[in-house]
């Protein structure tokens, strides 16, 4: 994914940790994808130290809350 987690240059996904957390979520459950990319348009360090520390596990815990939906 390119794009922006909080504020910042808008190209491709922007939003907070939980915008993001939620697309990758329905990602996962209603396409199937099982890896990501992340591909940060500004602050790299920044932006992969708040996708692997809020998105990232924000993510397992939605998908597996959809899952047990199913």
């Amino acid at each position: 994914m390119i794009g922006t987690i909080g504020p910042g240059p808008r190209q491709g996904l922007g939003g907070d940790a939980g915008t993001w957390a939620e697309f990758l979520a329905r990602a996962v459950v209603e396409l199937g994808f099982d890896t990501f990319v992340f591909w940060p348009t500004h602050d790299p360090a920044g932006q992969l130290e708040l996708f692997a520390t809020q998105v990232v596990p924000a993510v397992r815990a939605r998908v597996a809350n959809l899952r047990s939906q199913a």
